[in-house]
């Protein structure tokens, strides 16, 4: 990457002040590579936590991974809600996928992995159909232990505007130097600081809650329909006083009429 060792200066230092910060946080503790797989396709982008999510969201509707498997793309996506930004994209992924393990293994399993060589293990991800370099990414690091960094869309997209990395760099090009540059025993934590960060927790990016825009397009109404209600109940009590004191004007003139027709 050119202008590397500025970058990863300047990557190290927002690194360790979040780390600071960031509280550790809990990993599943469980090296199933199959459900690591899913939630990385599902979380491609916007992050591991949004397919967790939306995963969860899918065994409630679904009993086993074989029915999650021959579910179709739409039904998947209609499935996961608005858990996820492009959820036809990321559930298509999703049965490739699936559907590419079960032909292979005619089960649904990856556990092989687990005592395969990492190498092998990288290249058996990386030739599924639906995987990109994010999911083998992840699923090295969380279930195989491996050396990698994942980054899913929305912290490329991070790491872009802090200027931690080449703008123009593309993903595969973004992970390979951060493996260069954040040792093997560091990849997890870091990856955790960096999805904390991402997902709002401490970073910027973090999107308006729905209602937010809501209350703020509706409290200018509110302000105007009180301030028309005040107006119109002025203009009432003025057309009162004023009613009022032309029929106290016209008494003594009636009066005065009723006198002169009674002589």
């Amino acid at each position: 990457m050119k202008h590397g060792t500025e970058y990863a200066t300047r990557l190290r230092g927002a690194y360790l002040r979040m780390a600071r910060k960031a509280p550790a946080a809990p990993s599943d503790g469980s090296p199933n590579p199959l459900r690591h797989l899913a939630v990385a396709v599902l979380g491609r982008h916007d992050g591991p936590l949004a397919g967790e999510y939306a995963l969860t969201k899918l065994f409630r509707r679904v009993h086993d991974w074989n029915e999650l498997r021959v579910s179709t793309p739409e039904e998947l996506a209609g499935a996961v809600g608005g858990t996820l930004h492009q959820p036809l994209d990321a559930c298509n992924r999703l049965y490739l996928a699936l559907n590419g393990i079960y032909r292979r293994e005619n089960a649904m399993s990856l556990d092989r992995l687990l005592s395969g060589k990492v190498k092998d293990s990288k290249k058996y991800l990386e030739s599924l159909p639906g995987m990109d370099g994010y999911a083998t990414a992840y699923v090295m690091l969380w279930s195989l232990g491996a050396h990698a960094i994942p980054v899913h869309d929305r912290l490329l997209a991070l790491m872009r505007k802090e200027e931690w990395v080449d703008p123009n760099a593309p993903r595969e090009e973004v992970q390979a130097f951060l493996e260069r540059h954040v040792k093997a025993s560091d990849a997890r934590r870091f990856c955790q600081v960096m999805a904390a960060y991402s997902e709002g927790s401490h970073g910027r990016l973090k999107p308006a809650p729905p209602r937010a825009a809501a209350v703020k397009a509706s409290s200018t109404p509110a302000r105007k329909s009180s301030a028309v209600q005040k107006g119109t109940a002025v203009r009432k009590a003025s057309a009162v006083r004023k009613a009022s004191a032309a029929r106290k004007a016209s008494a003594p003139r009636a009066k005065s009429a009723n006198r002169k027709a009674g002589k």
